[in-house]
């Protein structure tokens, strides 16, 4: 075995296997793989091996189609084959919203070149001969699915892996990992080696790796199981390949295998395994079957398929696998450990190609060409630890029995973060939602017994509750708990340079000056944006994006590191509370009105601004911003004054009709301004002048090896339908899908239905006639005059 590395892969599965694949077709040499047991060991050999384009989401599309292209070029390349079978799959319609949830779907593969269709219930009964669809609706038709054999798969990835100089070790447990500066020093059994970074691609086994450096993962690990049944005269009597059925309604999957059949069901509550550790002998085996446990769920198949209860069972894989909160795969940087890198935690579908791909030009180039956040490892930190995983995997793992509909709040797992006033707005009305582990107020009811969630695709029941929240505003003032956005604290005589150089954009030159300024990618994106106040000539304070806490953290940490600064998270520490509308400053005043050096007034408290002084009793930073578009006022208070100093505001507002607003009302004022927001309208993959943060015609080239045409944020006015845009609706500029809606909403203030979207920036012109598609239905679309804001 070598002892120098200059990438050290650990796991000898799908993922690590195909991951030290992409290294090679990136360039990279002198790598390494190590396996504990053996290739495919853990869960990649008894896995089913499904291959699906479709998702809820729009990453995930298109990340399996670059899957299923790689299959034909790895065998050609390779001459091994890894056993796809393109059969098709089709997930069954049976509730008439899944027809709305699944034209979506539709609309969005035709983006990404997938073929899928809607089809009707004798189309799906010539698919699948076997299916019992009496009561069926159709179902949603993808050609280009099917299944493939995860041994043969990793095998190919392998030899791809070896042709390109990697070797791989078998049998080669890691027993220690230690940073020494510059460099890893791995133990293995097979003797120590030294490299510049390392990969976990250890699956089921990621937690315990991770935990050698003092990092708890949320990634857990229970029983699930399929089952194969004998050989099927039907089945046998086919002249084609059955295709894959999904029913996501009665929570079982079907598919043909050989000449029975092959069924995967699920269950109300996951059998957890190795709670305390996997057993150090453990490797390659499958548990004792367990089939009451998905009684109910094979039920319910045999129901709607029929032969399943017609022969014997020949085979059940009862094995372990792992899981996270979201069922989303764990990737990127470790955070706060140098040169570590993950990828763990897959679920549903055989999609490794395109995500190791992404994480191999992540390691290569610094970024992936594909904006990975929602599978980004530091979405969770700092509250995602296993306990939290515990809590959610259990409550999500079996196949929601209700549509994808938009707007739902996670239950599990809550409360795990809360600000000081959240007791407090409880009591007041508000109802809670969640925003990266913390207890946010999406709006208030007063006088009333709360709705239940009620959820659909028609506008959501608390549709006129947030537009009263945002009229109140608009005429007086409402008070807005932000606390849930992230804050760090920047100080040292080194501040200014080193924020100068991690940061674009100008930083505020002044004492109590406030700027917008991005932080860029290595590739030229947008990181993040972060609200800079300047407190004093060597102090500094970052708001950012709450949902990017951990990494935005991570980030600033890293290109901070050689600098002569003092870098804290105070997000915790730090509440924010938002005053805003055209009586806010009135209110304010009325709070400050014993602090002698809190001017409120224009000339010495202009727009952009920040001021140190105090409200009530609490010591405050108060900064003039204006996302909503009435007038906004940013107040910074520590944590421990915080439920004071809103007690002083909601006394002093009562009498100029100050109201509790919740973030709904919040996001669907800065909507009707123009503000976008990093993390949702601005992504890691726009430029700046792609987001249109500075004028395109300063000819900021677009990030480097992009190979489509150069995009553009843009606003749109939406005709009115039955429902507003909504995150990930198609865009079509004359029946063609052309982009995606970021965020969208209703602007209570005269607006209508507005969106910000990305399309090519050819179309990016004021009064461009488009069209949204909205839950299956398309409205028409017209393009805004006007840069968004910055």
């Amino acid at each position: 075995m070598k002892t120098h590395a200059r990438v050290l892969i650990i796991g000898g599965g799908v993922t690590g296997c195909g991951l030290a694949y992409h290294l090679t077709k990136l360039g990279w040499a002198d790598i390494v793989l190590v396996e504990k047991s053996e290739l495919t060991a853990g869960a990649t050999w008894h896995a089913a091996g499904h291959v699906m384009h479709y998702s809820n989401g729009a990453i995930l599309t298109k990340l399996q189609k670059e899957t299923t292209d790689l299959f034909p070029k790895l065998e050609q390349e390779t001459g091994q084959p890894v056993g796809f079978h393109r059969s098709g799959a089709i997930r069954l319609i049976s509730h008439p919203d899944q027809q709305i949830e699944y034209r979506r779907a539709v609309a969005k593969a035709e983006l990404f070149g997938v073929e899928m269709e809607i089809v009707g219930p004798q189309r799906v009964k010539e698919l699948f001969p076997l299916l019992q669809t009496s009561d069926l609706l159709g179902g949603v038709y993808t050609p280009g699915d099917g299944h493939v054999d995860p041994s043969m798969l990793t095998f190919a990835y392998a030899k791809g892996a070896r042709a390109g100089g990697v070797e791989i070790n078998t049998q080669c447990k890691v027993t220690g990992l230690d940073w020494r500066g510059d460099h890893w020093q791995v133990s293995t059994v097979k003797g120590a080696i030294q490299a510049e970074i390392i990969v976990n691609c250890a699956g089921m086994w990621a937690p315990e790796l991770a935990a050698m450096l003092g990092v708890q993962l949320p990634l857990i690990v229970f029983m699930h199981q399929h089952m194969v049944t004998e050989d099927h005269p039907a089945v046998a009597a086919l002249d084609r390949e059955l295709v894959l059925i999904r029913d996501s309604i009665n929570g079982f999957n079907c598919r043909q295998e050989g000449k029975g059949l092959l069924s995967g069901v699920y269950e109300h509550a996951p059998e957890f395994v190795f709670v305390d550790g996997i057993p150090p002998e453990f490797g390659k085996e499958l548990m004792t079957p367990n089939l009451d446990r998905s009684a109910d769920f094979i039920a319910r198949a045999i129901e709607r398929v029929p032969a399943l209860g017609e022969v014997g069972i020949r085979m059940v894989y009862n094995g372990p696998t792992s899981r996270t909160p979201d069922h989303q795969p764990l990737l990127g940087p470790l955070p706060g450990v140098p040169n570590c890198f993950i990828a763990a935690g897959y679920a549903a579908g055989f999609v490794q190609a395109g995500f190791t791909r992404q994480v191999a030009q992540w390691i290569a180039d610094g970024e992936p060409d594909t904006d990975m956040t929602e599978f980004d490892v530091r979405r969770f930190a700092p509250y995602g630890n296993r306990e939290f995983a515990f809590r959610t995997v259990h409550a999500a793992h079996a196949f929601s029995n209700t549509p994808g509909y938009p707007h739902g709040e996670r239950g599990a797992g809550r409360p795990a973060r809360t600000s000081p006033l959240y007791d407090r707005l409880a009591a007041a009305g508000a109802i809670y939602g969640v925003r990266n582990g913390w207890e946010v107020p999406n709006f208030f009811i007063t006088g009333e017994t709360p709705p239940k969630s009620l959820l659909g695709f028609e506008r959501p029941h608390w549709f006129n509750q947030v537009g009263s929240e945002c009229r109140a505003a608009a005429c007086a003032a409402g008070i807005l708990d932000l606390s849930f956005l992230s804050k760090f604290d920047v100080a040292g005589p080194q501040a200014e340079a080193a924020l100068d150089a991690a940061l674009a954009g100008m930083l505020p030159r002044d004492d109590g000056g406030v700027a917008r300024c991005p932080m860029l990618t290595a590739r030229g994106g947008i990181a993040t944006m972060l609200t800079v106040v300047r407190l004093a000539a060597d102090h500094f304070l970052l708001i950012g994006p709450g949902e990017h806490e951990a990494r935005d953290a991570d980030d600033l940490q890293l290109r901070l590191a050689h600098q002569v600064v003092a870098f804290r998270n105070v997000t915790g520490a730090l509440a924010l509370i938002l005053v805003t509308g055209p009586r806010a400053r009135e209110l304010l005043a009325a709070c400050a009105r014993s602090d002698l050096t809190l001017a409120l007034d224009d000339t010495r408290f202009p727009p952009e601004t920040a001021r140190q002084g105090s409200l009530g009793y609490a010591p405050v930073t108060i900064m003039r911003r204006d996302e909503t578009g009435l007038g906004d006022w940013l107040v910074v208070v520590p944590s421990d004054f915080a439920r004071p100093l809103y007690e002083v505001l909601r006394q002093a507002g009562a009498p100029l009709g100050a109201i509790d607003i919740g973030v709904r009302a919040w996001d669907a004022l800065r909507l009707e301004h123009g503000t976008p927001i990093a993390g949702l309208d601005i992504d890691r993959t726009m430029t700046p002048s792609e987001a249109r943060l500075i004028p395109s015609s300063l000819g900021v080239p677009s990030r480097p090896g992009r190979d489509r045409e150069p995009m553009r944020l843009v606003r749109l006015q939406v005709s009115g339908g039955r429902n507003d845009p909504y995150q990930n609706d198609v865009v079509s500029y004359r029946g063609k899908a052309v982009g995606l809606v970021r965020s969208g909403g209703f602007g209570h203030l005269g607006a209508g239905s507005l969106a910000f979207a990305v399309i090519p920036a050819s179309l990016a012109t004021a009064g461009t006639a488009l069209e949204v598609e909205i839950f299956g239905t398309r409205q028409p679309a017209v393009v805004l005059s006007g840069t968004p804001a910055a």
